[in-house]
């Protein structure tokens, strides 16, 4: 009897390890433990979801990827960005392998010929090993030394530009310096067998230098108005160089120019495929495009302009590795088509909110706007508006509307797109410069577009401007319709401070007439958010100080006040109007009751500056610090 007894606790404890074994997840007090992104990769405990990836995606602090290196079994790509920071990564899962953390900005990188170790230009340069990341060999240096590395073909030697004005050669065992060779230089090469160096510096002149002595060989004119970047070709019979509007290749037996390859802009960057037969080039930090050597475009890969940074082959010369924004992105060099695997914004996100039904969900970056299916990770919708810079979004309440504003450039600063079939309906608002604000009216029948010099309403069926509100000298950084649609408070953002007045004026406007009903003023930092109570008697105001105030409309004073720690970022009234909850920079929350008016809830974490809150307030979509966005439960603390 003891004995079956004892059956059925053993059977559910092998039952609950196998299902442990199997990657079952269990829910905790703050979120799921052991759940996972659409791609696998493992999510924070406090977050539901991640849109968008992390893999190859450097972070925000970045800015974008300066560099972008293969290593020679194909296994790593290296790249660095703003940060001080080298980042490895797993060509096979786009995960980050390793960083190496330098004291200074990292202009350049180069992988030894066996693939082992890593050399780092920065104030100097630093041989790491590849698979430890423990720092091999350090060369001091200054400010302008290191910007430029490449390893001999054997390995043996170190070459580097030095003090702007000379090429300095290393024994990369000791470290010690094996000459010197004079010569401003930006970029340099060796050649196949090792035994030559050359070199692009000041003028237009290519220069080459025997390695072993230092003695200078010859040089020939290269491509007109200075030439940029050169390399030679695997078999080392030619070399290309690159200028101001385009590439060539010469051939060195005769060192005749045997081809030239016009592009619209400077050529940044050169890669020749490991064969030899094609050439890519990577021009204007706009797109990058493959040739073959009769001088013939196979195809190009067209991105955001003035994004695209580096271009390298992979060693197998079926792939082309390219920075675009904060993204490391793989393509198939004979046809373009994109390896990588993972979709999500490349830039750093400034925009987020949700769908009214709150299932799916808007996120912008600087240069496009996807949509998001909440329960299932994926985008269903990508546009790229003619704007030089996206700077907001905002969505109608009904009918799918969504519009993005920013600067345009065909003096448009506002387009609107149909969500459901993704046609764009109208481009309007050219009555305003590099619009930072836009809102819809609660009814959907007209929205807001506020910016340099003042706001511009338009009827949202036909895009046709109804009033514009001049407020001059002033640039306006957000707005927000009352619940009947009837008022429009604008707030002022940066270079907004009157003359001769240390307040920033929070204006009220009559919708219909465009005329101003009230100004209230108390905020003496840029205002960041504005929002009506539900019954339009109350208006919250935040400013980039961390200061929050709840105004009693009609009287015009202030009737709560908060002072935080963090700049605010928005504002969102509970549905009852009983809660008022404050969203800071570092996506932390400061949670006010209307009725006492006592903070009740204080609570931080993430990073990112943009940030929503879904519409039935149980959850809030931030901007990862990967231009990734995370989407946590609010209920949870």
């Amino acid at each position: 009897m003891r004995s079956t007894l004892r059956r059925p606790r053993i059977l559910l404890c092998v039952a609950a390890i196998a299902l442990s074994m199997l990657g079952c997840t269990h829910k905790s007090s703050r979120g799921t433990v052991g759940h996972v992104d659409l791609y696998g990769d493992p999510l924070p405990y406090d977050v539901i979801a991640r849109l968008g990836t992390v893999r190859f995606r450097h972070p925000t602090t970045d800015r974008r990827v300066y560099t972008v290196a293969y290593s020679p079994d194909g296994k790593y790509i290296a790249t660095a960005g703003h940060n001080r920071v080298l980042r490895i990564w797993d060509t096979r899962t786009g995960s980050e392998f390793r960083t190496i953390p330098s004291a200074f900005y990292i202009p350049s990188s180069c992988f030894s010929p066996d693939g082992k170790r890593i050399a780092v230009g920065s104030n100097g340069v630093t041989i790491y090993d590849l698979l430890t990341g423990r720092e091999l060999l350090k060369i001091k240096g200054g400010k302008a030394d290191g910007h430029e590395l490449k390893y001999s073909p054997d390995g043996k030697i170190l070459a580097a530009t030095w003090s702007s004005d000379r090429i300095r050669l290393f024994d990369t065992a000791t470290g010690e310096k094996l000459r010197d060779i004079r010569e401003v230089t930006y970029s340099i090469d060796f050649s196949p067998d090792g035994k030559v160096l050359c070199a692009a510096g000041a003028g237009d002149k290519i220069r080459f230098w025997q390695v072993a002595t230092g003695r200078k060989l010859f040089e020939f004119d290269g491509p007109k108005g200075g030439t940029r970047r050169v390399l030679f070709s695997p078999d080392g019979n030619t070399i290309a160089a690159s200028g101001d509007n385009g590439a060539g290749i010469w051939n060195l037996n005769t060192r005749e120019q045997t081809m030239f390859l016009e592009h619209e802009y400077w050529v940044g960057f050169l890669a020749f495929s490991p064969d030899g037969t094609r050439l890519a080039t990577q021009s204007g930090n706009c797109f990058v495009s493959v040739w073959d050597l009769s001088g013939t475009e196979l195809f190009r890969i067209d991105k955001v302009p003035r994004q695209v940074i580096g271009v390298s082959f992979s060693p197998d010369g079926r792939r082309i590795a390219s920075g675009v924004g904060l993204a490391v992105e793989v393509w198939d060099s004979k046809t373009g088509k994109k390896l990588t695997r993972t979709d999500g914004h490349q830039f750093e996100i400034c925009a987020i909110t949700f769908f009214s039904d709150g299932k799916r969900v808007a996120t912008a970056d600087r240069h496009e706007l996807r949509l998001w299916d909440r329960t299932s990770s994926k985008f269903v919708l990508m546009v790229q508006p003619p704007l030089f810079s996206i700077t907001c979004i905002a969505l109608s309440p009904h009918d799918g509307k969504i519009a993005a504003g920013g600067g345009g450039y065909h003096g448009s600063s506002v387009y609107v797109w149909d969500t459901n079939t993704g046609r764009q309906l109208y481009a309007c608002v050219k009555s305003i410069d590099l619009v930072k604000a836009i809102a819809f009216s609660p009814d959907g029948s007209r929205f807001a577009a506020a910016g340099r010099g003042g706001i511009s309403i338009v009827d949202a069926e036909s895009g046709r401007d109804l009033h514009t509100l001049r407020v001059d000298n002033t640039n306006l950084s957000c707005l927000a319709f009352s619940p009947n649609s009837r008022m429009l408070a604008s707030g002022p953002g940066l270079w907004s401070r009157p003359r001769r007045s240390p307040y920033r004026i929070i204006r009220l406007w009559e919708v219909k007439t465009g005329k101003l009903i009230r100004r209230l003023k108390e905020h003496r930092a840029r205002l960041s958010a504005v929002a009506f109570s539900p019954d339009a008697k109350l208006l919250a105001s935040a400013d980039v100080d961390g200061t929050v105030l709840v105004w009693d409309i009609w009287p015009g004073q202030v009737k709560h006040r908060i002072k935080g720690d963090e700049p605010v970022v928005g504002l969102d009234f509970s549905a009852d109007g009983r809660r008022l909850v404050a969203r800071t920079s570092n996506v932390g929350s400061i949670s006010l009751d209307m009725v006492s008016g006592k903070v009740t809830k204080r609570s931080g974490g993430g990073a990112g500056r943009a940030s929503a809150v879904s519409p039935d307030g149980k959850t809030i979509a931030i901007a990862g610090d990967r231009t990734d966005v995370v989407i946590l439960d609010m209920r949870v603390q």
